[in-house]
């Protein structure tokens, strides 16, 4: 259930570079738990660490997962701004 919401924080926030600690408050886990999945997530891919950032991801644009969590970003504000039209 953490991975999920780890993943979830990535989704809402895809444009942006997160640090564990962002993670943590965005998917409302421990700090641990948010370093353990996201070294989890950048075993598999889907994220990256940030070059130079010390603790900071991105999803990874090279990987086919996190191209679609992106995506889906869009989809998400896209359909939600409809909704206040």
């Amino acid at each position: 259930m953490s991975r999920i919401r780890v993943i979830e924080a990535f989704t809402r926030n895809a444009s942006r570079r997160l640090s564990t600690d962002d993670i943590a408050r965005l998917s409302d886990t421990k700090p641990s738990v948010a370093r353990s999945q996201t070294q989890r997530l950048s075993e598999l891919g889907i994220i990256e660490a940030v070059d130079g950032e010390e603790n900071t991801f991105e999803l990874n644009s090279d990987d086919e997962i996190g191209q679609l969590l992106r995506q889906l970003e869009g989809v998400v504000l896209k359909r939600l701004l409809e909704g206040e039209e």
